[in-house]
């Protein structure tokens, strides 16, 4: 902001410009830090389903996308990992079931008072370090 006065031409920084270039910077680094780490790119449905074989692909290789609606909000959509479980409903009803006769037959283990976590599971697994 320009403020005149009598003797000289004084540049006064206006509060709100300072805000504006600190904001402008947060952008500018939060960019640089989103380009460096792993990055999601944002696509809308049409995008994705006008190039969806590029996409496969790119979350084929690891990355994720962020795939946005307008109206049923924004979904990730990445490759699924080992870690992830894939079971049906009727798999997951099964094992219950299974799981409910196992106790029935007396084929469970309880935790001890005084035993640790990590000492209960060696046990009931007969894992030997």
């Amino acid at each position: 902001m320009l403020v005149m006065s009598k003797s000289k031409l004084r540049l006064i920084p206006s509060f709100f410009s300072f805000f504006a270039i600190l904001k402008k910077l947060h952008y500018l680094c939060v960019s640089f830090w989103y380009t460096k780490s792993n990055i999601m790119e944002v696509v809308s449905t049409r995008e994705f389903r006008n190039n969806m074989a590029t996409y496969l692909s790119y979350i084929s290789s690891g990355q994720e996308l962020i795939l946005k609606t307008r109206d049923k909000g924004s979904f990730v959509i990445r490759k699924v990992k080992e870690d992830d479980t894939l079971m049906s409903k009727e798999e997951f009803f099964a094992k219950i079931k299974e799981s409910e006769k196992q106790i029935e037959r007396g084929e469970y283990s309880v935790m001890k008072p005084d035993e640790t976590l990590d000492e209960f599971l060696e046990r009931v697994t007969n894992v030997q370090d």
